[in-house]
């Protein structure tokens, strides 16, 4: 093929002479060959195709050939992040309330009755305890009150700011000779951790 294009070239090509009709039939009849040939090849891979196709969509299922082959994925499983767990700050509880100092009883006379003063202080080791409930017992000694003496009371006092509690507790009966006064309870945040002081007795001349 190479040595037939070389030859038509160098007889296209010659100085000498124009090509002749032979030689231009010659061409000619070389394209058409190849032409010819190209077009049948196209129409015999066209037919077998179609041929195919109809084969494929003519049977169900449709025959092994026909059948797109299944892709293989391939899956990573990737580990989730790990978080690290952070403990929150440590809390300790505040230091208990205390009597600091210890409470004090003033004995009075106000209107002619006798009267306990009272006065102390809530503390902790942060500082004052505001807001705390404190509950008084007072026992009154009187003479003439039935056996075995005395006429049992109650009363509170709230400590304000600075964590402390002033009252006078006047007593209803003016021949008092006797008071007792007991703290029986305190509420409080932080919690009370003391001990309640003992009795305090104030007699009255």
């Amino acid at each position: 093929m190479e040595r037939l294009v070389r030859w038509l070239h160098a007889r296209l090509h010659r100085g000498d002479r124009a090509a002749t009709l032979v030689e231009y039939a010659l061409l000619v009849a070389f394209f058409g060959v190849l032409s010819i040939g190209s077009g049948k090849y196209l129409t015999t891979q066209a037919n077998s195709q179609v041929n195919n196709q109809a084969d494929c969509v003519s049977y169900r299922p449709p025959p092994k050939e026909c059948q797109v082959r299944a892709l293989n994925v391939t899956t990573s499983t990737t580990n989730p992040p790990t978080t690290a767990t952070t403990a929150g700050p440590t809390t300790t509880a505040p230091p208990p309330a205390a009597l600091n100092p210890p409470p004090s009883f003033t004995k009075k006379t106000v209107g002619g009755y006798p009267t306990v003063g009272v006065s102390l202080t809530l503390r902790s080791g942060s500082g004052p305890v505001p807001g705390a409930t404190i509950r008084f017992s007072i026992l009154v000694y009187a003479p003439g009150m039935p056996s075995p003496g005395y006429v049992p009371q109650t009363t509170t006092c709230t400590t304000d700011a600075a964590g402390t509690c002033n009252f006078d507790y006047p007593s209803t009966y003016n021949n008092t000779n006797k008071m007792t006064v007991t703290i029986t309870d305190v509420t409080s945040t932080p919690t009370f951790g003391g001990s309640y002081p003992a009795p305090v007795t104030f007699t009255w001349p």
